[in-house]
């Protein structure tokens, strides 16, 4: 039993009270019912999940499943769909764990997950669990509890990462105001007018207004509320984890995606994961752009306007990562951030 509150900052669990019932049931959709059931009419979970004063979800536990060994604890947890894509699920239930380890018996952690559930799935895979088995079909997944408390960073980097860019937004956009400004104009021209262009990682919009200067129908997608609330000013944009981009829209919907220095921050697990839901999006032929960081150390970097965490690719790793997901790759040209062309062929992206 969760007796006390937890809190990575943004966000907190807490454990859930009789008042809480009517926000927990308000807060079940189509989703939900999809992968939860009907639901119960009077929910108690271990925990409500709460940001900035507001319950916008719930965690829990629980022992009752007949494939658990004595020391296994299955977990569950939904969020609200206005509060869906803002990694609020992942640090919430990255809080159950942590109270999984040093406040109960149980030792491992478990995740049994519809395999159309794709937000589920990836969170999983965010948080170190192994998938080693299905269950009736679905994948079936494990955690050390244990492991949460080992002696790394806690944060998820990519979060960290882009909340980094908010005290110096205005000052981050003048400074890349003039950048990619002749390949996008490049990637532009090579699509036909109108196409539907999918920015990821959009930042304040630059490259938005370029596209659709051209004539195209673009839409941006970006996780910083600061750099988003400016890309609105130049086209629609959503404010999402792009490690959930291909749940925006159907697959074969758009002709082309722009990722421009877009997955510096992710591992280079989380970014193939990406690439083939940027396969999935695309038309058979649809095109896409992506620049990655091609120089300096993996890791945690203090730069004069905050703290974040970058990968770093080769040529050949990057160009390898997009084939892998089902591109073609046209053109690589390597530097200090490695720029890539690919098109989509047919049977990308596992469709």
């Amino acid at each position: 039993m969760l007796t006390r509150s937890l809190s990575d900052g943004p966000v907190t669990i807490r454990p859930a009270e009789p008042n809480d019932v009517a926000a927990l049931v308000a807060g079940r959709d189509a989703v939900f019912h999809r992968f939860l059931g009907p639901g119960d009419p009077s929910p108690s979970p271990v925990a409500c999940i709460v940001v900035d004063g507001v319950v916008v979800g719930w965690v829990d536990h629980d022992h009752e499943r007949a494939w658990l060994a004595d020391d296994e604890v299955n977990v569950g947890y939904h969020v609200f769909a206005p509060h869906r894509g803002r990694g609020y699920a992942t640090r919430a239930v990255r809080l159950l764990l942590e109270h999984l380890a040093i406040d109960t018996p149980w030792r491992t952690a478990t995740l049994l997950i519809d395999a159309a559930n794709e937000r589920s799935l990836a969170l999983a895979a965010r948080l170190g669990f192994e998938r080693v088995a299905d269950l009736d079909g679905h994948p079936y997944w494990k955690l050390d509890v244990d492991s949460v408390l080992d002696p790394v960073d806690p944060v998820d980097p990519v979060l960290a990462s882009v909340a980094a860019y908010t005290a110096q937004a205005d000052a981050y956009e003048a400074t890349y105001a003039p950048r990619y400004a002749a390949i996008a104009e490049r990637f532009a021209t090579s699509l036909p007018v109108p196409s539907l262009i999918v920015d990821v990682g959009c930042g304040p919009g630059r490259d938005l207004q370029r596209f659709v200067a051209h004539g195209h129908v673009a839409r941006g997608v970006e996780l910083n509320p600061v750099f988003a609330a400016k890309a609105r000013h130049h086209a629609p944009t959503v404010e999402r984890d792009l490690r959930e981009v291909g749940s925006l829209l159907p697959a074969g919907f758009v002709d082309g995606v722009w990722a421009a220095a877009s997955l510096v921050h992710l591992t280079q697990a989380e970014a193939g994961a990406v690439l083939a839901q940027f396969a999935a999006l695309l038309r058979v032929g649809g095109r896409l752009f992506v620049s990655v960081r091609s120089t300096g150390a993996r890791g945690w970097l203090d730069e004069p306007d905050g703290r974040r965490w970058y990968e770093v690719w080769s040529a050949d790793e990057i160009t390898a990562a997009v084939a892998a997901a089902g591109f073609t790759v046209d053109e690589v040209a390597p530097g200090p951030y490695t720029e890539l062309w690919a098109h989509r062929t047919t049977g990308a992206g596992g469709s």
